[in-house]
């Protein structure tokens, strides 16, 4: 990953379909697993669940505090990042329930600090996942549909449909969502 560890990140990120690290489980790639799971933790951490709170749906933080909120920029962890933007996701069916916004991630890129610690350029795209109870309806529909606008003519690749749904999903009267996460990211 980076630092100590005696594995380069391509073999971490499935280069050999983790031969020989599963089991039992690797401690570098015990330590990547970990390290990328506190980056989506921190989306759980910082969003703002708070139904009766006006800032509901967004996050607790701004961008360049994110990661010092939630505990990950520290001096006694190497692997820093600077989060270049938070997207969006429309909750509602309707656009007459307002306001229909949900932060749902943010794309992350590591400094150049982070970057020599790590070896690396990294970004990330961190989604969270279910979080608030209008989301369980995106969820259950969990039939797998061709993405043929993402993937052009390939029919054969299939992506789970609420996720699909939601990262398409617009609604032009809202700031936060006029733009589809696809469009955001």
């Amino acid at each position: 990953m980076g630092g100590n560890s005696s594995r380069p990140w391509t073999e971490l990120s499935g280069e050999t379909n983790w031969k020989d690290m599963l089991d039992p489980l690797d401690e570098d790639l015990r330590m990547y697993l970990i390290h990328y799971g506190e980056r989506v933790q921190a989306i759980y951490d910082a969003y703002n669940g708070q139904t009766e709170s006006e800032g509901y749906g967004l996050p607790l933080f701004p961008m360049d505090k994110l990661f010092s909120e939630v505990g990950l920029k520290t001096d006694n962890n190497p692997f820093w990042y600077e989060v270049t933007q938070y997207f969006y996701v429309p909750m509602y069916e309707t656009f007459l329930l307002q306001p229909d916004r949900c932060w749902i991630g943010y794309v992350a890129v590591s400094t150049d600090d982070g970057s020599k610690t790590l070896g690396r350029r990294d970004i990330l795209v961190a989604w969270r996942g279910t979080k608030d109870p209008l989301e369980t309806f995106s969820d259950i529909q969990d039939d797998l549909v061709p993405a043929t606008d993402i993937f052009k003519n390939d029919t054969d690749t299939k992506i789970h449909s609420g996720f699909y749904s939601l990262y398409r999903k617009i609604d032009f009267m809202n700031a936060y969502t006029k733009l589809s996460a696809r469009d955001q990211v």
